[in-house]
C-alpha cells in the first residue's frame, strides 16, 4: 500500500508526504520528498526530479512511472478547504 499526501501552491508541489505499507528507508523517503518540495506538479517536471534522485529497489516494487502516476492521482484528488 502507498499513501501520498499532497499539497500545492499554485501550479507547485509545496509538501509530499509518502507513507504506506512497502520497504524502504527513512532516508531514502525523505530524499524523494525533498526532491519533489517546490517541483511544478506537472507529469514531466514530477518524473525527472524523481529520476534524479531514483535507485533501483529505493521504494521496494516501485518504479519511476508507478510513482509518477500516484503522485499525480493524489494531485486530481486532493481536497481543497
Amino acid at each position: 500500500m502507498l499513501e501520498i499526501y499532497l499539497s500545492l501552491s499554485g501550479g507547485s508541489i509545496e509538501n509530499v508526504v509518502i507513507t504506506g505499507d512497502f520497504f524502504s528507508t527513512t532516508q531514502d523517503i525523505n530524499r524523494i520528498e525533498n526532491a519533489l518540495k517546490w517541483a511544478s506538479a506537472r507529469e514531466e517536471s514530477i518524473g525527472e526530479k524523481l529520476s534524479q534522485v531514483w535507485r533501483d529497489d529505493m521504494i521496494y516494487g516501485v518504479d519511476v512511472p508507478t510513482l509518477t502516476r500516484a503522485i499525480l492521482l493524489a494531485k486530481e484528488n486532493q481536497v481543497r478547504l
